[in-house]
């Protein structure tokens, strides 16, 4: 499994654009999908090369918390840390998404800067999923 592969879900456009690119200039390989179903065909196909997730919250269809409990049923995020990227603010949501198997809880706009720390934060320490 390569950590430097990162699957990013993101229903935005130019959120999911900026994101990627800033994972992709910081040397990562980076897997974009629109929502949880194209992102759980990719993970099926292949779900050892993605060490790190990024997963918005509110998005058509299946939201980010919709799409966790599937991939633990699935036994899906075993070695993967799970980054929920929302603009959801309030207590009851981040107890939500630690509860459903989000690692770390960010608002947008996030800055770039901490969110290539957490992930390479991530990556070296034990807060994978086993």
């Amino acid at each position: 499994m390569s950590s430097r592969r990162i699957l990013l879900i993101e229903d935005e456009l130019i959120s999911r654009k900026v994101i990627a690119d800033t994972l992709t200039h910081a040397g990562y390989s980076v897997m974009t999908c629109e929502g949880g179903k194209a992102a759980l065909v990719e993970l099926k196909k292949e779900p050892s090369d993605y060490r790190v997730i990024i997963l918005d919250r509110l998005m058509p269809g299946m939201d980010g918390i919709q799409f966790l409990k599937l991939l633990q049923q699935e036994k899906l995020l075993e070695n993967k840390a799970v980054i929920m990227l929302t603009t959801v603010k309030d207590n009851e949501a981040i107890v939500d998404a630690l509860e459903a198997g989000v690692q770390e809880y960010l608002t947008k706009p996030v800055d770039p800067d901490q969110l290539l720390s957490l992930i390479r934060e991530l990556i070296s320490s034990q807060k994978i999923i086993k």
